[in-house]
């Protein structure tokens, strides 16, 4: 017993310098080369999967994303949560646009990071904040993954609250977003009988906790390199083999994502975004994740990337798909993101 607790405390230190390395690790920074122009493709309510055609990859690699407004105006405010004692500090640039942007960030990243994330999002308006957990010491874990939702629909409505109005509020939300985003539409639409968001873009989403959980715990390492992880082979084949499955689904908290996407995915557009490399949380979850939700409105955009890489390495291709989802009148979704990638 002894042996085994030195194990799991040598394991538990070589994962905390893990976490602090990722922690500094910049993942919103744009590459100027993309490491592949092939493996993308797109998936239709269907199921079946098709690949994109490299003169599209072609064609966005060419492009520029113009700042039509060279001096938006940002306003920095903090407003309580609803039915809790939290602020979250919320920042809102605004380009004159009818369609504003709320972008969720990066578990546990501040919005300050994704500054040059907002200026390549012209001609929108966008909305970041920071999750309350930003301004307490410490937060229970069931607090961290089940209550943070809150923040998202009190930034929501935030915007409800400003003249004139949007015509279109589009959820960006990625990993950790991606599930507090999910949950507050799921909540919303349940207590309020009407969406939050207009139109979801969901990008490297988990179907569960405990599955990123497992995923952390076989290879720590993937959170400061998320394509192949920074261990040697036989450190990674350690962690995999020492892994604590019991002690983790006794400990992890049950959240879980698909009952959310159950609740929403059959009012709620959705642009699922995935990477074919993500270790994190594997291709295979997500068709997972895709095979349980109601596909009417949703539709799949799968990179060659890894996890919440997506809109790293190749922004004109991310940017472009996004646009033409966001400006597609609701319901034509699906038939705009095909001619735009020339698929018919």
């Amino acid at each position: 017993m002894k042996l085994l607790k030195f194990k799991y405390a040598c394991l538990s230190l070589v994962a905390f310098f893990a976490v602090a390395n990722a922690m500094s690790t910049d993942v919103l920074s744009t590459d100027s080369m993309s490491p592949t122009t092939t493996g993308f493709s797109f998936i239709d309510s269907s199921g079946r999967e098709t690949e994109i055609p490299e003169p599209f990859i072609t064609s966005c690699s060419q492009m520029t994303t113009p700042d039509t407004n060279t001096s938006p105006i940002t306003v920095t405010k903090e407003i309580p949560v609803p039915g809790t004692d939290s602020v979250i500090r919320l920042t809102h640039t605004c380009r004159n646009s009818k369609t504003v942007i709320v972008l969720g960030s990066l578990f546990p990243d501040k919005q300050d990071r994704w500054k040059n994330k907002v200026r390549q999002l012209s001609p929108y308006d966008v909305i970041t904040f920071d999750y309350a957990w930003k301004f307490a010491s410490i937060h229970p874990q069931q607090n961290l993954v089940s209550d943070r939702y809150k923040d998202v629909i009190a930034a929501v409505e935030y915007l409800r609250t400003l003249e004139p109005a949007y015509t279109n509020i589009i959820g960006l939300g990625a990993c950790y977003s991606a599930f507090t985003f999910t949950a507050a539409q799921a909540d919303y639409l349940s207590k309020k009988s009407r969406p939050l968001f207009d139109k979801l873009i969901i990008d490297s989403m988990f179907d569960s906790l405990l599955t990123l959980a497992l995923s952390v715990a076989a290879d720590p390492s993937l959170q400061c390199n998320n394509d192949t992880g920074c261990l040697p082979d036989w450190l990674k084949w350690i962690f995999r083999t020492l892994r604590p499955d019991w002690l983790l689904k006794r400990i992890v908290p049950e959240v879980s994502m698909i009952p959310h996407l159950q609740a929403i995915s059959d009012t709620t557009p959705i642009l699922f975004i995935h990477g074919q490399k993500d270790l994190l949380i594997p291709i295979e979850r997500f068709r997972f994740i895709w095979n349980t939700v109601h596909k009417d409105k949703s539709v799949a955009f799968v990179t060659p990337y890894s996890h919440v890489r997506n809109m790293r390495y190749n922004w004109n291709v991310y940017k472009a798909v996004c646009d033409c989802f966001i400006n597609a009148p609701q319901g034509t979704e699906k038939i705009a993101l095909k001619q735009l990638l020339q698929l018919q």
